[in-house]
């Protein structure tokens, strides 16, 4: 969207003011959450057009009703900015993380045609089908994280009689090249779906799939990505992150079963769940031996009256927590039992567990 258009949605919803709370802004200055209204700094500049839309977004510290609320510091573009990883490898969160279905309301519950950007749908060859006339299959999914890897769990890695051999990005509608949809009067249409070789595979060397511990990998791509709204990276959970918090909303999506009564999906699900406690997770699985809950996992049961289940076909997908309409990925689907979420919580692979391995594994 660009900066007029979100400019005069921040507008129209102006309203009201409220309390200030104290907030940090996106260069790390102590400041106070006030309404955009009120916030001086960043209406100058704003009517001087020397900001930025990415600071504004970052300068968001929630609503008050229909009132967006900033939080209002002494600058009003990013300075300094340290990067998040060596050599630069890796987006900053400059960029990283925003999808362009959260520059406007919207009225629809459905999965968006630009949300999830970063979901990566992984295809399989058999290893018993001929090297050159073969059908591929899709099974698990990936986080892109970067412009030549996708983050996934290591049993998507190496599925017994399975080898991996694409991520297919930009998906919307699996049974279509691009995709149009009608919102609002307005007609959107995707840019071709498009389709990367995996060129290597990385598995962390103490996975265990026996106990699904470390169950975590990368795919590195045979070509260098560009971005755009329908594909880009999701943000790592690097130091300065806002992360989740037990009770807190997750987010995940992918194409596996919608539920246990219902096949795979067609269109990319939206699925809302629960951050629990490993206590709690820990408590449900006691009378199990196979799944393991340790510090390098999170766990999430899906929100009540949901219709959509993170289930068969799911594994690697990410799960995500926005902060100042910033999503990072906090999780990446790996083990549970027992129907689609329904009986057990879904354990996660902490991504924030890895940050060290994921670093020292990307190159160039």
């Amino acid at each position: 969207m660009h900066l007029n258009a979100f400019l005069i949605f921040i507008f129209y919803n102006i309203l009201s003011k409220t309390r200030a709370e104290s907030c940090e802004t996106p260069n790390d200055e102590s400041a106070e959450c006030v309404s955009l209204h009120s916030c001086s700094v960043l209406l100058d500049a704003i009517n001087k057009n020397i900001t930025s839309l990415n600071f504004i977004r970052q300068s968001l510290c929630g609503f008050n009703g229909a009132d967006a609320m900033v939080c209002c510091g002494s600058l009003t573009n990013f300075k300094n900015r340290k990067p998040t990883m060596k050599k630069g490898l890796l987006p900053d969160r400059r960029y990283c993380g925003y999808q362009h279905s959260d520059d406007f309301l919207h009225k629809v519950n459905s999965t968006l045609i630009t949300e999830f950007p970063w979901l990566a749908r992984i295809a399989f060859k058999r290893d018993s089908d001929n090297e050159t006339n073969y059908t591929k299959e899709y099974l698990c999914l990936g986080s892109i994280i970067s412009k030549r890897y996708v983050l996934t769990s290591a049993d998507c890695a190496n599925p017994p009689g399975f080898t991996p051999i694409e991520a297919q990005l930009g998906d919307y509608h699996i049974g279509n090249e691009t995709d149009c949809v009608l919102e609002t009067g307005i007609v959107e249409c995707s840019e071709p779906v498009r389709s990367y070789k995996i060129e290597k595979v990385i598995i962390y060397p103490n996975y265990n799939p026996e106990r699904i511990t470390n169950n975590i990998a990368l795919f590195r791509l045979n070509k260098t990505l560009f971005f755009d709204d329908y594909i880009r990276p999701i943000c790592l959970p690097f130091p300065g992150t806002k992360f989740a918090e037990v009770g807190d909303i997750l987010t995940t999506s992918g194409w596996g079963f919608i539920n246990t009564a219902l096949g795979p999906a067609v269109v990319k699900k939206k699925v809302l769940t629960e951050m629990i406690s490993n206590e709690d997770c820990k408590k449900q699985y006691k009378h199990q031996t196979q799944i393991i809950v340790d510090e390098k996992n999170v766990c999430i049961i899906k929100l009540k009256n949901t219709t959509h289940s993170s289930c068969i076909g799911d594994s690697g997908s990410p799960v995500i927590f926005s902060h100042r309409l910033q999503w990072h990925q906090v999780g990446i689907v790996s083990a549970g039992i027992g129907g689609c979420g329904d009986t057990y919580p879904d354990v996660l692979t902490k991504v924030e567990s890895y940050l060290e391995w994921i670093k020292e594994n990307i190159e160039p």
